[in-house]
């Protein structure tokens, strides 16, 4: 059982939806450890296949995480 005791994959999703068709908004609320921070209550809003960040630069760290995720792919950032 993966209860977050452990690193199992429990909150791995994998899709393959057609280019710049994403719309929605998916979230979770189970503490996500990453690089020494603690990330809870993640919401992702897509639109247009794009993932819109306005409530993670609000939050202290957002400019931390806007730079870890330019790095994957900051074509898809807005």
């Amino acid at each position: 059982m993966c209860a977050g005791e452990f690193n199992i994959p429990g909150r791995e999703v994998y899709t393959a939806p057609a280019k710049n068709s994403v719309n929605g908004t998916i979230s979770y609320n189970t503490p996500c450890p990453y690089q020494g921070k603690i990330f809870q209550d993640v919401v992702l809003t897509f639109k247009d296949g794009k993932i819109y960040f306005d409530d993670v630069l609000i939050r202290d760290n957002g400019i931390f995480v806007l730079d870890s995720l330019q790095a994957i792919n900051s074509e898809n950032l807005m």
